[in-house]
């Protein structure tokens, strides 16, 4: 299982001295719609030793949406673990507002689509300007995917995007090699502000 791999290096490189931050996991609706998932996921943690905050739970708006009500259930029994949760794909769903003041999350994930014309497409930039404020107000952090673009990278910043995820920074790599990465990093003393883990 992806979520016990990820804990499992987590905890390793926690006790290494190599990584403070979190580990950020894509639950897919099939798993979101376990009745057990509370307890799995609280016996991964106790199996691997990983403390709940270095975990983030990624869910997509389009599962949440399917039964927001149920949804916001399960959110909030993982929320009471510790676990930070990230809304993914975020624009895509089609939730409403109402709803998304009550999903206890920490982050919001803006959508690829959204990000790939934003130096190009005045509509575009507005909706993320838009979204990033919103999350902002609520008092989440939100996360550009898919950046690949330096013109992309610049206008996030701008707009005050704390996080980016993409190609500009890394594709998807191995285990092995971001562990390299991360004691490279340690030597330089200079943490870095996005990982990507291949799943």
């Amino acid at each position: 299982m992806v979520l016990r791999k990820a804990c499992f290096a987590a905890q390793k490189w926690l006790d290494s001295g190599l990584f403070t931050g979190r580990v950020a996991v894509n639950l897919s609706s099939k798993q979101f719609a376990l009745a057990d998932l509370q307890q799995r996921i609280e016996s991964i943690l106790r199996l691997t030793k990983l403390p709940a905050k270095h975990l983030e739970l990624e869910i997509t708006e389009g599962t949440v949406i399917k039964n927001p009500e149920q949804a916001i259930k399960v959110m909030q029994q993982l929320a009471k673990m510790g676990v930070s949760l990230a809304l993914d794909d975020f624009g895509t769903g089609y939730s409403s507002l109402s709803y998304l003041k009550r999903f206890p999350i920490n982050c919001l994930k803006i959508d690829k689509t959204f990000v790939d014309d934003i130096d190009k497409s005045d509509r575009d930039l507005k909706m993320v300007d838009s979204i990033i404020t919103i999350a902002h107000n609520m008092g989440l952090s939100v996360v550009g995917e898919g950046v690949e673009q330096t013109a992309q990278l610049n206008i996030l910043k701008a707009l005050n995007c704390e996080e980016i995820q993409g190609y500009i920074y890394s594709k998807p790599i191995k285990e092995t090699d971001f562990e390299a990465m991360l004691t490279a990093d340690k030597l330089k003393h200079e943490p870095l502000t996005q990982t990507l883990m291949k799943k």
